[in-house]
């Protein structure tokens, strides 16, 4: 009897389950929602009727009724469902008579007009038509009312001639654009117009050529698809570099200084180089030898000791041992070099990767600017084949500093205030944006701050307008996780193994006369300005979400930056 119920019951389950890509694990919170809301029908079924109930459902009811009497049970019931909704669908009481109130509008009838309209006769209707006046049934200009006597007046074209008395206009649907505005993949709801965007211009009404695509303050113009996109010239967009001001004969002093203090302290070393960076001056010092010697008396031929003219023996010292100066020792004297050189601070890396030197490394009098066009026009950066190569500065010793995002593939930036993350991240997106056309590559940012990566709003190369409200982030994330779990369906319907194998693809099967033309994958970069605000509001789904992108999104061409004050492991937890 019960056999037919439970299996349809498994039956419609595996159907559910099987529209998963991963089975969902239910809270116990859910799990109780569940019981309640089970037991909570068997009794509003056994109120209905005492047979639909059940033994299990009639036997509540009864307990119920004779501790709190039946209007004590309708009010148990009432309560115990919605205690049982909230649980179940992770609700609040106010959601609940939210839609309850949306449920009961839907039966409100619309206000009836007040007056009556006599047959026949012409109605003045103000029509907001772009700045075009309304016209009557005689095809006379309405006289304005109070609330559109600020409107400006626009001619009628000569090709709209008025109406005949008693007919009324053909309207005519409008066709929809060719290009859809710039929004999310895919997403449309979150095409947004800008907050601070300036409100259109009435344009004037003019005849459009056939095949011209429309344009006007309805008609976006989209940069990136039907119009061919061409990379600007690095030397029209970027400023160059400032040189360091620092001289020669300075650096020539700086370096006795060094050379005589360490011998004062007994540490034997020659400055055999200098590096002259941006900001710091990079000293490299090759440690000397620490001798040991012996005095020994001379002797003759014979063997008898050797007197001179005062009678005293005479003694020559001789080498014992050579042994090299220990890179603990210079180490140990950054106080005493500082003092020397009148410097703030210096900074002794020991040794030099790749070298046998220790580089003690001094800071400038003056600041030189570093500009990314002199990163970009660097050997360093020329030898990096990729879309995706960024410029990060130049070292120490003056040399750019280059990198490519696709094999790292994500960044962190940390940093206090005013240690340069945001004029880093400023650097990479710019960097990125002279590289790659909006078809190529798409940004994806969020600023807690409101006031660092605003100013990009409007750029063709973004999904959607920067995000600066926290309680979208979350959504947001989700929705980049779920791109990418898209691209891996499509790599494997077409048998690639990263964005790059299935972009290649897609323009051989696009060369190919009758083919179905496709949509490349563009790569797509998250930039989160500040990591801390995002733990701090929602914690366990932004780690997640996180977590699961940085395994996850390298080969479908998803990278992401991040930028942090403190990357402690409250922050970036990792898993």
């Amino acid at each position: 009897m019960y056999v037919v119920p439970v299996a349809v019951g498994l039956a419609g389950l595996w159907l559910l389950l099987r529209t998963f890509e991963r089975t969902p694990r239910p809270s116990g919170e859910q799990i109780a929602g569940f019981i309640a809301f089970f037991l909570i029908a068997l009794i509003t079924l056994g109120w209905i009727q005492p047979d639909l109930g059940g033994s299990i459902g009639t036997g509540l009811l009864g307990w119920i009724i004779g501790g709190v009497g039946e209007i004590g049970a309708g009010v148990v019931l009432i309560v115990g469902w919605i205690i049982a909704i909230v649980l179940l669908f992770d609700v609040s009481p106010s959601d609940i008579a939210a839609a309850i109130g949306r449920f009961f509008t839907r039966f409100k009838r619309a206000p009836q007009p007040t007056g009556t309209i006599a047959p026949g006769k012409p109605i003045d209707i103000v029509i907001n038509a772009g700045g075009r006046p309304a016209t009557n049934g005689n095809g006379a200009r309405s006289a304005p009312n109070r609330s559109t006597s600020s409107a400006p007046a626009v001619e009628l074209p000569p090709d709209e001639a008025p109406l005949p008395a008693g007919k009324s206009p053909r309207v005519t649907a409008r066709a929809r654009p060719e290009a859809p505005p710039p929004g999310m993949l895919g997403d449309t709801s979150m095409t947004k117009p800008l907050a601070h965007a300036p409100a259109p211009q009435e344009a004037a009404i003019t005849d459009r050529v056939e095949g011209e695509p429309p344009t006007g303050p309805l008609y976006p113009r989209v940069i990136g698809t039907a119009i061919a996109w061409e990379l600007p010239k690095i030397d029209q967009v970027f400023d160059s570099g400032e040189e360091s001001a620092v001289a020669e004969e300075e650096l020539r002093k700086k370096a006795k200084i060094i050379e005589s203090t360490l011998r004062e302290l007994g540490v034997e070393g020659k400055v055999v180089e200098v590096n002259r960076g941006p900001t710091i001056t990079q000293f490299g010092v090759e440690p000397g030898w620490i001798v040991k010697t012996k005095e020994v008396k001379e002797r003759d031929d014979e063997g008898n000791i050797v007197y001179d003219e005062f009678g005293a023996a005479r003694v020559r010292r001789e080498e014992v041992s050579r042994t090299k100066v220990k890179v603990s020792r210079i180490t140990a004297l950054a106080d005493d070099l500082a003092l020397a050189l009148a410097a703030k601070s210096i900074r002794i890396e020991a040794p030099v990767p790749g070298r046998n030197i220790v580089g003690i490394e001094v800071p400038n009098s003056e600041v030189s600017m570093v500009s990314v066009r002199d990163v970009i026009e660097s050997e360093q950066f020329g030898k990096i084949k990729s879309s995706l190569r960024i410029a990060l500065g130049q070292n120490v010793s003056g040399q750019a500093v280059a990198a490519d995002l696709g094999n790292m593939p994500h960044l962190l930036i940390a940093g206090t205030t005013g240690s340069g993350k945001s004029v880093c991240v400023n650097a990479i997106i710019t960097c990125l944006m002279a590289h790659n056309t909006p078809d190529d590559l798409k940004f994806l940012m969020v600023d807690p701050k409101r006031v660092e990566l605003t100013t990009y709003n409007g750029i063709p190369h973004l999904l959607t307008p920067v995000i600066v409200d926290l309680e979208k982030v979350t959504g947001v994330l989700n929705w980049i996780s779920r791109e990418m779990d898209d691209r891996y369906r499509r790599f494997a319907r077409s048998g690639s193994r990263n964005i790059d194998d299935y972009n290649r693809k897609i323009a051989e099967n696009n060369a190919k006369e009758g083919a179905v033309k496709e949509p490349k994958l563009p790569y797509i970069i998250v930039v989160i300005d500040e990591l801390a605000d995002l733990m701090m509001l929602a914690p366990d789904e932004t780690e997640k979400t996180l977590c699961r992108l940085a395994q996850m999104a390298r080969a479908t061409g998803i990278h992401l930056i991040i930028a942090t004050q403190r990357p402690s492991v409250d922050v970036v937890t990792g898993l």
